[in-house]
C-alpha cells in the first residue's frame, strides 16, 4: 500500500520552500537593480543580475554563512537598543531637543540642526555603556538591560 498523504506533504513543503525562495530572489533582484541604476544612472540586465544574485546566495549558503547569522542578529540586538534608551531619555526627560523638533514640525521638515544632542560624545559613550551592560549582565533580558543602562548613562 502506498501512503500518498506523506508524499503530498513532502511535495507541499518542497514547493512552498521553492516559492518562498523565488519571492526572496525576486525582491532582492528588484531592489539591487534599482539601487545600482540609481547609483550609476545606467540600465542593467535583469536576468543576468538575478542569476548572479541567485548564484551568490547559493554559494553563501553552501559556505556556511548561516552559522554566523544568529550571533550577528544577537549582536545587532545589543548594539541598537541603547540608541532607543538615549532617545527616550533625551525626548521625555531632558527635553534638550524639544525646541528643534517642534520648530521642524511646524515647518513640516526634518530637523537639520547639527547641534542636536544625539551627535554628542556623551550619547556615543552612553550607547557603548548600554551595549556593554547588555553583553555582560546575565540577569534579565539583555536588550532591555542595554536600553535602561544607556538611558541612565545618558
Amino acid at each position: 500500500m502506498i501512503h500518498t498523504a506523506g508524499w503530498i506533504g513532502v511535495l507541499t513543503v518542497i514547493l512552498s520552500a521553492i516559492k518562498v525562495n523565488d519571492t526572496n530572489l525576486y525582491s532582492a533582484s528588484i531592489n539591487i537593480i534599482g539601487f545600482l541604476e540609481m547609483l550609476t544612472g545606467k540600465r542593467f540586465n535583469y536576468t543576468a543580475i538575478t542569476l548572479l544574485i541567485g548564484l551568490l546566495g547559493t554559494l553563501l549558503s553552501l559556505s556556511g554563512v548561516l552559522d554566523a547569522f544568529i550571533p550577528f542578529l544577537m549582536a545587532l540586538g545589543l548594539i541598537f537598543p541603547p540608541i532607543a534608551g538615549v532617545i527616550l531619555v533625551d525626548y521625555y526627560i531632558l527635553r534638550t531637543s524639544r525646541h528643534h523638533l517642534e520648530r521642524s514640525r511646524k515647518l513640516g521638515k526634518l530637523p537639520n540642526d547639527v547641534s542636536m544632542p544625539i551627535t554628542h560624545s556623551v550619547t556615543i559613550i552612553s550607547c557603548a555603556l548600554g551595549s556593554t551592560v547588555g553583553v555582560y549582565l546575565k540577569y534579565g533580558i539583555p536588550s532591555v538591560n542595554s536600553i535602561f543602562a544607556a538611558g541612565i548613562g545618558y
